[in-house]
């Protein structure tokens, strides 16, 4: 009896092995061509490439860019994508996401997800945003998290309470205010904002607003939140304390009290920084502070889908987060990778997004001539002290004109 029960289990361990060495070989043995649309060849190489050819060594791998006029006019991705046919499309932003979806240019990957791949890894707040309905149409392996980063050696010396990570815009703005102009220091840098329109847009997209309509047909400004949004943009519009400029690495960081960058980069700085989420607008009390990281999807048309879903299953998976973990800057997108950064909740802060609809395209000519009114908005708020309700009701005014033309 005792040798049969040794019999029986030396043949499980050697199913159990053999099983696990098929799993760990099948990437190997996976042969083809598969052709990725992205952004750039040399950007798609370091970042994904490189690791794949290794995972998947009889895989040849063909990157085809998309074109530069895709950027200003989503039509162009549909005409890329019928030229070229690639197998996978890389979304380089929720936007791109959106259109391909609505254009069913995009495969349900619901099918050829097995027991080896687990969807229920993913933060539950993120899987939705890649459904539509019922449908898997894409998924991706990082997001970034844009947030405040803040200086607390500045803080200690300056002996100013820590920014709280319940703070509004403008409690942010009286906390910059508290450092002494005169030492040289950077009280609040904000990467966006160098003009009135860029800068409205920053603080309403930050909130979860849309500022035109899904169809590019209507502006949607008219509305007490975003009322209070340009009310918050020409108050740092004012406010000498706010800086515009480039990104907080590229800077001499111990003359930085505050800045807006993404979360994730703390691990590039040297100790002695924290971080809070980017702030609400009072009315609001949503922040709309996420974004994918090229979120993969499989051509519709594509004849490679198995193969395609293997390697998007592998960049997506668990074995890619345990490797590229927080690469970059970015945050994995699978909940036991998140955690904390720099002190911050990620998982917290996740419960607060409101993710706001792809903002519709429009034309590089409208969005020249809108600024110019917004800006003339500022100023009548400003010089004319006119009230902002009733700037904002007429600059939708004539910005639907614009649109009408």
């Amino acid at each position: 009896m005792r040798l049969g029960k040794w019999l029986t289990l030396s043949v499980m361990v050697m199913m159990l092995l053999t099983a696990c060495s098929s799993n760990a070989d099948n990437s190997k043995k996976q042969s083809g061509s598969v052709k990725v649309a992205y952004l750039s060849q040399n950007g798609f190489m370091p970042q994904y490439g490189n690791l794949l050819k290794g995972k998947f060594p009889n895989v040849e791998i063909e990157v085809v860019e998309f074109p530069y006029e895709a950027y200003r006019n989503p039509a162009e991705l549909h005409k890329f994508v019928n030229a070229f046919q690639p197998d996978i499309l890389v979304a380089f932003n929720y936007q791109t996401f959106k259109y391909f979806t609505e254009q069913q240019l995009l495969a349900n990957l619901q099918p050829l997800i097995k027991d080896d791949f687990d969807l229920s890894g993913f933060h539950p707040e993120l899987l939705p945003l890649w459904k539509d309905g019922a449908a898997l149409m894409g998924v991706s392996p990082y997001f970034r998290l844009e947030g405040i980063i803040y200086n607390t050696e500045l803080f200690q010396k300056y002996q100013i309470p820590l920014p709280s990570p319940t703070m509004t815009w403008d409690e942010l703005f009286v906390t910059a205010s508290l450092f002494p102009q005169e030492d040289g220091i950077l009280a609040l840098e904000l990467v966006e904002g160098y003009d009135p329109f860029s800068l409205v847009r920053y603080f309403g997209e930050k909130a979860g607003l849309q500022w035109i309509s899904n169809d590019g047909k209507q502006l949607t400004i008219h509305s007490p939140s975003w009322v209070d949004v340009f009310q918050l943009a020409v108050t740092a519009n004012q406010n000498e304390i706010v800086q515009w400029d480039a990104a907080l690495s590229q800077k001499e960081q111990s003359h930085i009290a505050m800045s807006s960058d993404v979360i994730g980069s703390l691990r590039q700085l040297e100790n002695g920084w924290g971080a809070i989420p980017l702030p609400a607008v009072a009315s609001n009390g949503k922040y709309n502070d996420i974004a994918f990281v090229d979120i993969f999807g499989i051509n519709a048309n594509s004849p490679n889908r198995d193969l395609s879903w293997e390697l998007i299953k592998y960049i997506t998976g668990d074995e890619w987060a345990s490797q590229k973990q927080n690469a970059d800057g970015y945050i994995s997108t699978r909940t036991k990778h998140i955690g904390e950064v720099g002190g911050v909740d990620v998982e917290q802060v996740l419960s607060h997004i409101a993710f706001t609809n792809a903002q519709a395209q429009v034309s590089s000519d409208f969005i020249q001539q809108f600024s110019l009114l917004v800006r003339e908005a500022f100023r009548q708020i400003i010089e004319d002290n006119r009230p902002v309700e009733e700037v904002v009701q007429e600059l939708e005014s004539e910005g639907k004109l614009l649109l009408g033309q």
